[in-house]
């Protein structure tokens, strides 16, 4: 099995092909600051086609926007990581799951608290590359339908 990870975030996405464990393809998507949320949208798009082109993907797993996460997230948040959400269902037409970033943290880490910086250490112990965080969390939550009894929910029907 083949899943596509995705960090989702309107600064830096994270992305990750993971195939029975063995990490395929890895990288982050940084936005300009004066690209419009539209462009950023189509270029997301983009990047999922090619990604389920070039690796064939089985399904999508991205982080799940908790509404409560240090403090009050803003509806201006939710709403563009929702957006971010419905760029990715609208690239293909493979099942996507969403994960909360405790449960793969917990399951992968061993710490559902764990920082950035032990997420970017476990990749480097595990993989031997160096990489930012929401690369890290991506390569975490493409790894995560690997564990016993993963705790994923259907985002299309």
């Amino acid at each position: 099995m083949k899943i596509l990870g995705i960090d989702p975030s309107y600064k830096r996405m994270g992305f990750a092909v993971i195939e029975d464990t063995k990490l395929l393809y890895s990288t982050s998507l940084a936005f300009t600051k004066n690209i419009t949320k539209k462009a950023k949208r189509v270029l997301i798009k983009i990047y999922i086609k090619n990604i389920e082109l070039s690796f064939s993907p089985d399904k999508i797993v991205v982080e799940r926007t908790r509404l409560y996460s240090h403090g009050f997230i803003s509806s201006k948040t939710i709403i563009a990581l929702g957006s971010l959400t419905t760029a990715i269902i609208d690239a293909t037409d493979l099942d996507i799951f969403s994960v909360d970033s405790r449960a793969f943290k917990s399951k992968i880490v061993g710490d559902g608290n764990c920082s950035k910086q032990d997420a970017i250490d476990w990749v480097k112990s595990k993989f031997n590359i160096s990489v930012d965080e929401d690369e890290a969390d991506a390569i975490l939550i493409a790894s995560y339908p690997f564990v016993k009894s993963p705790l994923l929910r259907k985002e299309n029907n």
